[in-house]
């Protein structure tokens, strides 16, 4: 299956609408925010021809990924039309409680959710006073663990500082109970994930691409049903169960997360054992070891196909789910190398690209510095690499996107 097309406008007319023109301007900076993106939905209050409309901006300009993950589900379910939830005849934030309740699905609301939980409510103009309250009655009705109720009452408890205490003196204080209760509470989180560990089960079933040259690999199905997907590459010299390890990401990401268990699909494509072993594409020359690999010497041909392959496993994706930016591709060493040449290849935006110790290759960066349509150079990416020294672990990690990535 080859790369999708972007679909072509529909019609002439919806370009010229006063909401589609409000779009526009929100897109000049190069992106529409997740605080745009809520006042072009209008609280759901839209006539059918408007959300047409709305549905054609999605297709049409870029958005932020919290901006496109908030409006998708709304224009998918028109039902879904209010931005606020009544209960017992107060009104809350719709998008703030749903969170909260997806949340504490698994028995309660960890640190890392409740930050989250905070950092959803930040849209650009503060925390209003729904958002506050909606916040509020998740602390009320819902269980935390200790460490996140006291960071999230912390920050609600921010300007509301009784008279005659300072305000710098009151966070102090809030901070010294946080951090007492943040040993006790990590200590809780570590056996609670040890154990949660210790009862995954990692089953997988072999599919093959028809006429792809390469060969069958694992894929892990979700639990309950395939709402999104990650696609993994291996490194060069390993073969595809190389994720699927006893202590491998997969496991890892299984034990951790509820939502990936019960909803993401992963792939793990495997490369072509090529002379020596498993590898992506061959080397043709070694003149500058690890620091100098990018610049090196190797088979356009090999890399061609594996950028072919991996493009034709995400297009798949990209078509089951109907949605672009609900697959993740991501790859370690040679494969975070693939993961980014792919994501320079593919003429739409994928959720993310994650490429670990991975690099962009000087044959990736011609093919695309030629190409005319440079329509993915606002793909969002995740890099990291690792630096050991002696009796020193350095780990770095950069999020951005490929049209501010330096070029080596």
């Amino acid at each position: 299956m080859g790369p999708l097309k972007r679909p072509a406008p529909e019609t002439a007319a919806l370009e010229e609408t006063e909401l589609f023109l409000k779009a526009k301007k929100f897109a000049s900076d190069g992106r529409i925010s997740h605080s745009e993106a809520k006042e072009l939905w209008a609280d759901g209050h839209l006539s059918p021809q408007e959300l047409e409309v709305l549905r054609h901006i999605t297709r049409t300009f870029h958005f932020t990924y919290k901006a496109m993950a908030w409006i998708q589900p709304l224009l998918h379910s028109p039902k879904k039309t209010s931005y606020y939830r009544q209960v017992h005849g107060q009104r809350y934030d719709r998008e703030l409680l749903e969170m909260a309740e997806r949340f504490v699905k698994d028995g309660q609301i960890s640190y890392a959710e409740a930050h989250s939980l905070w950092q959803s409510s930040q849209d650009g103009k503060g925390v209003t006073e729904v958002e506050r309250k909606t916040l509020q009655y998740t602390l009320d009705h819902m269980k935390y663990t200790t460490k996140a109720a006291a960071f999230l009452r912390l920050k609600l408890d921010e300007g509301k500082v009784p008279k005659g205490v300072r305000k710098s003196s009151l966070a102090s204080k809030e901070g010294a109970k946080v951090k007492k209760l943040k040993k006790a509470d990590s200590k809780e989180d570590a056996k609670r994930k040890k154990e949660a560990k210790q009862k995954v089960l990692i089953k997988w079933k072999w599919v093959k691409r028809p006429h792809s040259g390469f060969p069958a690999f694992p894929v892990v199905m979700p639990r309950k049903s395939h709402r999104f997907s990650l696609v993994v590459c291996h490194p060069m010299g390993c073969y595809s169960t190389f994720f699927l390890g006893p202590e491998g990401l997969v496991k890892d990401l299984l034990a951790q997360s509820k939502t990936i268990r019960d909803y993401c699909k992963i792939l793990c494509p495997g490369a072509r054992h090529i002379e020596w072993g498993k590898q992506w594409f061959r080397y043709r020359s070694n003149r500058g070891g690890t620091r100098q690999c990018h610049a090196e010497i190797i088979s356009t041909r090999d890399l061609q196909r594996a950028v072919d392959f991996v493009s034709g496993v995400v297009a798949s994706e990209v078509t089951t789910l109907g949605a672009a930016d609900r697959v993740l591709l991501g790859g370690y060493s040679q494969g975070g190398c693939i993961s980014l040449a792919v994501g320079l290849a593919l003429p739409y935006d994928l959720g993310l690209i994650i490429s670990q110790r991975g690099m962009l290759m000087k044959q990736t960066k011609l093919g695309w510095c030629q190409t005319p349509d440079k329509s993915t150079s606002r793909q969002d990416v995740l890099c990291g690499f690792l630096i050991l020294l002696p009796y020193e672990i350095y780990i770095f990690i950069t999020k951005g996107c490929f049209s501010n990535l330096e070029f080596p």
